[in-house]
């Protein structure tokens, strides 16, 4: 009997082990038990979402959104313990004083790359071929992807890229969506282009006449020389309980 229990015991570890490891969030894990038959019987993904939370219906390993959590955070613990935190960032010893949008992503900087905070920037400008260019950028996943200290040293200009959520060249009337690893991109709607953070599955609203960008966010317009328009939307993606 007590063998039975410790060999149960091991299972149960190691398969809450693999789904940290395999999914970002409790949420992506909920996400990957839903399938299109559920959909078709119960016409709503959050109510399959929520059942499967749950428990129900019995689809392989169930694990709780506490375990889950406790496990990240478990792990997370280890990679600080590991790898101390990065204290150096791109934007520390840097002359921001010209530039009103510099100093407002330095301010940014820890919170996005900690992934406490969530920021879509806003740019229109002109580009190196002369061309007036928009887009959503993804403040976080340019960090990851970009050295940022020319950025902030001014040896180089911040600018949109094809590659950010939504981009659109003024000149050449070229449009492009692109979903980043924060980011869903929700462009065929009533009310405009919507962002879904990937974490807490809350819309961000970017229409500048919405009363409010939605639930944990907040709207900055800025105005800063190197820009024809800037604004900045912050996120908080912590789970509301």
């Amino acid at each position: 009997m007590s063998g039975t229990g410790v060999t149960h015991q091991q299972d149960v570890t190691v398969s809450i082990d693999d789904l940290v490891a395999r999914y970002a969030t409790y949420d992506d894990y909920l996400d990957s038990k839903v399938e299109k038959k559920d959909l078709f019987f119960l016409e709503d993904e959050d109510t399959a979402r929520q059942l499967y939370e749950l428990g129900f219906p019995g689809k392989g390993e169930h694990v709780r959104r506490e375990e889950f959590d406790e496990k990240k955070r478990q792990i997370e613990q280890a990679r600080h313990v590991i790898k101390p935190e990065l204290t150096d960032l791109a934007s520390t010893g840097c002359d921001l004083s010209r530039s009103p949008f510099l100093q407002c992503i330095a301010e940014r900087e820890e919170g996005n790359r900690a992934g406490f905070d969530s920021t879509i920037i806003y740019l229109r400008a002109i580009n190196e071929a002369g061309h007036e260019v928009s887009a959503y950028i993804d403040y976080a996943d340019r960090l990851q992807k970009e050295e940022f200290k020319p950025y902030f040293e001014r040896q180089a200009v911040f600018l949109p890229k094809p590659t950010d959520l939504s981009y659109y060249n003024w000149n050449t009337q070229t449009l492009r969506s692109t979903g980043s690893c924060n980011y869903e991109v929700i462009a065929n709607n009533v009310d405009g282009i919507l962002f879904r953070h990937k974490r807490d599955r809350r819309f961000i609203n970017v229409d500048p006449l919405a009363d409010s960008p939605g639930v944990g966010s907040s709207r900055t317009p800025l105005s800063s020389p190197e820009y024809l328009q800037c604004n900045i939307f912050d996120h908080n993606p912590r789970r509301q309980v």
